[in-house]
Order: C-alpha cells, then structure tokens, then sequence
C-alpha cells in the first residue's frame, strides 16, 4: 500500500510538472492522434560508448562546439568537455553561487562566436564563458521558482541577441518559455508549455514533452498528444504543427534544413522536415529496457551524433555511414 501511495504521489508530482494546455489557444492547436509508423532507414553507426571514465552524474545537455563535446554535468555541478573519442580534455566549473561556479547546470549552446551559454538553474541566470573558458557575463532570471526536483530551467537557444530558455517546472505561471534581452529584461512566450527549443535561421522551434489536460483543481491527464511550436521573431507563436501520438519528444536539433527529434517512447533519432511531418527514422536505440530508460538529448558533431543517458551517465558516439 505504502509504494501504491508513493507511485500516486510521483505520478501526480509529473502531471504537474509538465503542465496543462493552454485553452487561450485552443483554436489553433490541431487534433489528430495518429500513433508514428517508423520507417527505419539508419544512417548512423555506434563507434563509442563513454560512461565510467568521466564519472558524469546525471548529465543533462550537450553541444559540439571548438571540436569539442561541452557536457552539462549537472549532478557535480560543471561543464566537462571531451573529445570525439570520449577523452576528458578538461571540466568547468565547481559547486557555488560565484562566476564560474553553478548549481544544477542543465541547458546549453553557443553562438557564432562560439561563446558558450550555460543554463545556470540553481543560481536562475544563464553565464556566457568565452572559447578559452573565461567568464563573459549573465543574464538573470531572480524571479523563477527554482526548486531542485521540480522547478527548473531547463533547455536554451541564442537567437538574434536573445536568449530563449526553456522550463520544467510545477508552477505553471513559469511553464513557458523566457526570452531574455541583451538588457536583461524579461519576456514570456506561451502557457503551460514544457519542452525542448532550437533555432533554425531566423526562427526558434519549441517541441514539447508532451500535453496535459486539466480536469479539475490540482487533476491532470496526459492525452499523448505532442506539438512543434514556430516562434516568429516577435516572440508570438505562430505555427503549431501535431507530432505523431504519444511521440514524447525528449530533444531536437537542427541539421541541414531538417529537424532532428529523439523519441522517448521509440527510442528513436526521426527526421522531419519544418512543418513536422516526419521523414525518417535515422537510428533506432535497441536493448535492455533499463539502458534505454534515460536516453533523451542528441547533439550534432559535423555529420555525427552524439547522443546522452541522463540516467546511465552515459555518451554515445554515432558515426554517420558512407554512402
């Protein structure tokens, strides 16, 4: 009886996180529910696995940048940078509230200048560290309601001089995601939205994890159903286009002029073009159901993939196959 309570107790703690659909927009979302009928055509070979010898606890981000892999290492608190072999090349960072020290560090990207932007969550701001890992400047965001398990921000994108941040977190005033200027202030874009961000030219695309129906004060559903977002440059949502049911996408890329999507439900690296409609499924993860558990953020390395377990602290290297 006292695990039934505690899996309720869970249950009820990710409806919340993930939020509620926003009825201000009903009229735009789109309704179909066809589940996705994968066509496997893989591209990709796995030539590495990395995991014990970075001692990584629960990573959450990648980005390929400098040649070099940048981790978020979010349970110890860094920035751990390897090479295409998995060698530790070095780590940034430490445990605190200073320039250069972090508290749950969680998203990550970097611009044309490769400065690299760090999703500072437990200290709500977003520090820039230039390509020879000195401190550059931050932006805050004071007002979020940080919370370690269930409040945090999340997944970033740097566009136009902007930095656009997204949020997994219970309190749905925040479920959004925040556009920060260069002068630091503050702009929301959408309701009860919980997600993954990526630019494509001038464009910021949201996907979301998933869509949660509120029955009542407190009661939520998930109805399986998943969205791609096209943001315009005013920071007003334009297109919504529905992702096959139950997709469940744990991260995007841009690569090309195509999306790149990792699915959570098939384990699976998918292909679509910019309007959502899927193409192809690039590589599909197979195995023990403990080692796919966790699978979720990709990243491109040139023509290559990386791909993170936030769950087994693991980095998988994917070669792209000669045709």
């Amino acid at each position: 009886m006292a695990k039934m309570i505690k899996l309720i107790a869970i249950l009820a703690a990710l409806t919340v996180l993930f939020g509620c659909s926003s009825n201000s927009n009903s009229n735009k979302w789109p309704t179909n529910m066809d589940t996705l009928e994968l066509i496997e055509e893989p591209e990709f070979t796995i030539t590495g696995k990395f995991q014990e010898e970075l001692a990584l606890n629960n990573p959450t981000s990648m980005i390929w940048v400098n040649e070099s892999l940048y981790i978020t290492d979010t349970g110890n608190d860094r920035i751990v940078v390897i090479d295409r072999e998995g060698n530790l090349i070095r780590s940034i960072g430490e445990a605190g509230n200073g320039l250069l020290q972090f508290i749950k560090p969680t998203g990550i990207t970097a611009d044309e200048d490769s400065n690299i932007y760090v999703v500072d969550s437990g200290n709500n701001r977003v520090q820039v560290i230039n390509k020879d890992d000195q401190y550059v400047k931050q932006y805050r965001v004071d007002q979020f309601p940080y919370s370690p398990k269930s409040s945090v921000l999340h997944d970033i994108v740097y566009l136009n001089n902007t930095v656009y941040v997204s949020t997994q977190t219970m309190d749905q005033s925040w479920a959004t995601i925040i556009a920060i200027s260069e002068d630091e202030s503050v702009q929301t874009i959408g309701e009860s939205i919980s997600g993954h961000v990526v630019s494509v030219d001038d464009y910021l695309y949201f996907v979301s994890e998933g869509e949660y129906k509120k029955v009542e004060e407190g009661l939520s559903f998930e109805s399986g159903r998943n969205y791609l977002l096209r943001i315009l440059q005013n920071n007003e949502i334009g297109d919504v286009y529905e992702l096959p049911y139950k997709y469940t996408a744990g991260g995007i890329e841009s690569h090309e002029g195509h999306l790149y999507m990792f699915s959570k439900r098939y384990f699976s690296i998918d292909r679509y073009d910019l309007e959502g409609n899927y193409i192809t499924t690039v590589y599909r993860f197979e195995g023990e159901l403990d080692e796919l558990m966790g699978l979720e953020t990709l990243t491109f390395a040139g023509d290559d993939i990386f791909v993170l377990n936030s769950m087994t602290n693991t980095i998988y290297y994917l070669k792209k196959d000669k045709q």
